[in-house]
């Protein structure tokens, strides 16, 4: 089974990744904040998710994306960037390195899809 964590702020982009990935029968934990989802990684270990979906709209996404990075079990894990539309927010996710992003509004087909791909091409 696919187990994605999911880490936005907003209740709505949670409730969308979490109703499209279950649905393909993904296994998802998602949070709200950062703080409570690296907590979890470091309680859940050696269960890692095979995906991040992070919200780059969450504050603390910068040391969020470092911390996970500079953990050695957790480096190799992708991670797709949700950004609102635009230049900047797509440019932004690519410096930090993600494997791919989706723009607000999501949409249910493209976030199944998108997830596919990147399991499919980071496996």
């Amino acid at each position: 089974m696919v187990r994605v964590m999911v880490i936005a702020p907003s209740p709505t982009t949670r409730k969308i990744l979490e109703v499209a990935l279950q649905r393909e029968r993904y296994q998802v934990n998602s949070f709200a904040s950062a703080s409570v989802a690296l907590q979890d990684l470091s309680n859940t270990l050696p269960s890692l998710p095979d995906v991040f979906v992070i919200d780059f709209s969450t504050p603390e996404t910068g040391k969020l994306i470092k911390d996970l990075r500079a953990e050695l079990l957790i480096r190799q894990i992708p991670i797709i960037a949700i950004t609102d539309p635009g230049f900047f927010e797509r440019m932004k996710a690519r410096q930090a390195g993600v494997a791919g992003y989706l723009e607000k509004p999501l949409k249910e087909k493209e976030i199944v899809a998108f997830v596919q791909k990147v399991l499919l091409r980071w496996g």
